[in-house]
């Protein structure tokens, strides 16, 4: 999914304001009954970097595409430091219709699987009273 060239050339002046000093930490507000929701993540993202909504909504959308699209082409996504996407095999099956009971061919199919890495499973199960872990790398 290609960046708009307007918000290609102001990205990439924003980039080098960027600090990777600690990890970031979303503010508890933002969440809806302790789910993140993509508004939130869009809400969060203008206030941290400084962007409208519409251009962090632009920034979020281009990221979910692009995991999509490689996803689509069979290939794997790797993001250091968070964990990467694979997609897996279903192999075909019978399965039940719950409403009816009935038995029902369930076809083969592909499904998004998402591995953490080492850095996202220690921040998450890091003790809360030990000092931050050093920024994830790129």
């Amino acid at each position: 999914m290609p960046v708009p060239p307007d918000l290609e050339a102001e990205l990439e002046r924003e980039s080098d304001d960027c600090s990777d000093d600690a990890p970031y930490v979303l503010r508890r507000e933002l969440m809806t009954d302790g789910s993140l929701t993509k508004a939130a993540l869009i809400k969060e993202g203008a206030a941290v970097a400084g962007f409208t909504k519409r251009r962090a909504e632009i920034v979020v959308d281009t990221v979910f595409g692009s995991i999509v699209e490689t996803l689509r082409r069979g290939e794997k996504v790797e993001l250091r430091g968070f964990g990467s996407f694979r997609l897996r095999r279903r192999e075909p099956h019978r399965g039940r219709n719950p409403r009816t009971g009935d038995r029902v061919e369930v076809p083969s199919k592909h499904v998004a699987y998402f591995a953490p890495g080492r850095e996202l499973k220690a921040l998450i199960n890091r003790d809360p009273t030990q000092p931050d872990l050093p920024p994830m790398s790129e």
